[in-house]
């Protein structure tokens, strides 16, 4: 990935910390995360596209989709106006809020969790080092610090259907930092949310392949989306060429959604003895 995408620092190891504190956490072996923003990000993965030959449509989204014989019509809303295009086959990758999955098959709320993130002045004892960090009472998923320049990123997963709120979680998330780590609070610079999938993959149906987010392919314990995002991606490409693409597919996929279903499965029902074992043994969330 180019330079100009990443904003230091990057790359950047990641420490795991269990429910007992960061004393006992630890570096994940040969497990580094690069730093982005994700307009440069998206930028850049448009370019590549466009260098392969791709027609890109700048701010523009699937309406709706129809059966046109043995192929698809597709609407689209683009800067310039509606237009319809035709095709054999259809892979929406349009994200978390689909249009095309929604079409297909909605995603219930259940199956969603949702992150909040504040930016505060960088204060602390903080390596360079993505923080993935396990306290039930912090947050039933996980929570996290990213530096950023001169800021630190803090974050917490919620979901409707477990404790703590977002406000809850995030006064003892920047308790357990005070304490472990040094972290002072100098107040927010600023705070943003966002909806990522919670298990229930959906990979398609006839012509129609589901990937990224759209598909569900978001990792619970750890928030993993992009990874699958390049690999359900490049799977699905593969698979049109293919008798049967959607059989095809799901054969690349198996093992990615066989983990996400279970983990989403166990994620909200772990108690912090559990996961301190899973995290200590090395089993994994």
């Amino acid at each position: 990935m180019p330079k100009d995408v990443q904003i230091p620092p990057s790359p950047m190891p990641v420490f795991v910390a269990p429910p007992s504190g960061t004393r006992q956490g630890f570096l994940v072996p040969g497990e580094y995360v690069l730093n982005v923003t994700r307009r440069a990000f998206d930028g850049w993965l448009a370019n590549c596209a466009a260098d392969r030959g791709a027609e890109i449509l700048e701010d523009s989204e699937v309406l709706r989709y129809s059966g046109v014989g043995d192929r698809l019509g597709v609407s689209l809303h683009t800067p310039g106006g509606a237009r319809e295009v035709t095709t054999r086959w259809l892979v929406g990758g349009d994200g978390v809020y689909s249009k095309v999955r929604d079409q297909l098959s909605p995603r219930p709320l259940v199956n969603r969790a949702y992150y909040i993130q504040e930016y505060y002045p960088r204060t602390g004892r903080f390596e360079d080092w993505f923080y993935l960090m396990y306290r039930g009472d912090t947050s039933p998923i996980y929570a996290y610090v990213i530096p950023k320049r001169e800021l630190l990123c803090l974050g917490i997963g919620i979901h409707k259907t477990a404790p703590p709120t977002f406000e809850r979680g995030m006064v003892r998330f920047k308790e357990w930092l005070r304490d472990d780590l040094g972290f002072r609070d100098d107040g927010a610079r600023r705070r943003e949310g966002f909806s990522v999938p919670f298990g229930n993959v959906v990979l398609g149906e006839g012509p129609i392949l589901l990937a990224g987010d759209a598909a569900g392919f978001c990792y619970p314990p750890t928030g993993e989306g992009i990874t699958y995002a390049v690999q359900s991606g490049a799977a699905a490409a593969a698979s049109v060429m293919e008798a049967d693409p959607l059989r095809a597919y799901g054969e690349h996929m198996a093992a990615a959604r066989t983990a996400i279903e279970a983990a989403a499965a166990r994620t909200l029902q772990l108690s912090d003895a559990e996961r301190e074992e899973r995290i200590r043994t090395k089993t994994g969330l």
